[in-house]
């Protein structure tokens, strides 16, 4: 699977960068096969802080899924996407287990 990160203006730490490559890649042996991943990092002003932004778009076999989570770190913003990502590949997989 190929990992494209983006995240100008912000800088991400190596650690978190490691992070979400090894759990998208244990994601992708234990659930499907990914073709790519881009993964988003970015902020914003809220109302009264600065939000973290993790964006994921993953390729999987012959859809898009794509989520957005704010948080206010991103490794927390990370760990939500995450987790709504398995939940929709779950989904996927049920729905065509229906069929």
């Amino acid at each position: 699977m190929i990992i494209e990160f983006h995240s100008s203006p912000v800088a991400i730490n190596d650690n978190l960068r490691e992070n979400v490559s090894s759990r998208l890649l244990k994601m992708e042996a234990r659930e499907a096969n990914f073709s790519k991943a881009e993964v988003f990092f970015t902020e914003k002003r809220g109302s009264k802080d600065l939000l973290k932004i993790c964006e994921i778009d993953l390729q999987v076999s012959d859809a898009s899924l794509f989520v957005h989570r704010e948080s206010s770190s991103f490794e927390d913003a990370f760990q939500e996407v995450l987790d709504e990502l398995y939940y929709r590949i779950e989904l996927k997989k049920t729905s065509r287990s229906l069929h």
